[in-house]
């Protein structure tokens, strides 16, 4: 299995980005899996307008094909006015219906204060939703407290971020052989409006 863990901030995020690490390790306890790490401030996506990912000139379509070739995820964003960044917004935006349809999704937030953690469930699960994912119902939000000098230091949450990555290689064995899987809302409307 193929794990891709996404860290979707286009600024270097060493929170977050650790925080997928340490789910992803979590992952890779399950021997014969590989991970695979998107890190937006690292692999830069053009702002999406419609074209074909091949045709942008950057990361564009390395980072498209890399999501595609997932079978798990981890989607991790720092908390931004209230919810995702725009940067992964861009991205999923970039992504076919099919890169995470069916597919296991596991929720990171981060945030300066613990007053966003509801934007994982009133705007990440949405988004993810439309895509027909399969998305964890548990999912690991990180405040200020949980670090020190940049360290996640909350051995709780530290924990937290191990089994989010053992749950969702689980949840996915369990579902790999769903097929087929639930109608996907996102295209039937597709199909009733003449596109594939």
């Amino acid at each position: 299995m193929n794990v891709v863990g996404l860290v979707g901030s286009a600024l270097k995020s060493g929170r977050t980005r650790h925080a997928v690490e340490m789910a992803l390790g979590g992952a890779m306890e399950q021997p014969g899996n590989t991970s695979d790490l998107i890190d937006l401030s690292i692999d830069k996506v053009s702002i999406f307008d419609g074209r074909p990912s091949e045709q942008y000139p950057d990361s564009t379509s390395s980072v498209v094909s890399r999501i595609c070739r997932g079978d798990a995820f981890i989607v991790a964003s720092p908390m931004y006015r209230g919810t995702y960044t725009g940067a992964l917004k861009n991205v999923l935006d970039h992504l076919p219906l099919e890169a995470l349809e069916g597919k296991v999704v596991g929720i990171i937030a981060t945030g300066a204060t613990p007053h966003h953690y509801l934007a994982i469930d009133h705007d990440f699960r949405a988004v993810l939703a439309w895509f027909n994912a399969y998305v964890l119902p548990g999912s690991v939000y990180l405040d200020h407290t949980a670090y020190a000098d940049g360290a996640l230091v909350d051995a709780a949450r530290r924990a937290s971020l191990t089994e989010l990555g053992r749950a969702l290689v689980t949840v996915a064995l369990k579902l790999k052989d769903v097929r087929p899987t639930p109608p996907c809302l996102a295209r039937e409307s597709m199909k009733a409006g003449g596109k594939k």
